[in-house]
């Protein structure tokens, strides 16, 4: 991995208007703002914070590598649940779903290889 990763800090993870306010942002689709703590490369693990707007979507997508994504404020869902502040998911390899946040939410989210759009 990148030797910027031998130490990384972010302070007020949990207070979503800190949080917020204390990164860059850039669209990631309409509605959902990423910023990236870390990106090895185009086809390598990474780190972002994922911020949807309410009502936002991101489309059916399918997993190439492990996701894990931890919500820090607000709820999303796919068609497997409602998933509110504190909850984890894990996705493996293959598996494929639209997420949808009604109310928007905050999300940390770690993946091992990129998400392919289907």
């Amino acid at each position: 991995m990148a030797d910027f990763l031998q130490h990384l800090q972010i302070h007020n993870l949990l207070d979503p208007h800190i949080t917020i306010a204390d990164h860059e942002w850039s669209e990631l689709r309409p509605g959902v703002m990423v910023s990236y703590l870390y990106q090895e490369n185009d086809q390598g693990i990474s780190a972002a914070l994922l911020h949807y707007a309410p009502q936002a979507r991101v489309p059916r997508h399918q997993h190439l590598g492990y996701e894990h994504i931890f919500i820090l404020d607000g709820s999303q869902q796919d068609e497997n649940g409602t998933y509110a502040k504190g909850s984890l998911l894990i996705h493996k390899q293959g598996t494929q779903h639209e997420v949808y946040s009604e109310q928007g939410c905050l999300a940390l989210a770690v993946w091992q290889k990129p998400v392919q759009f289907v």
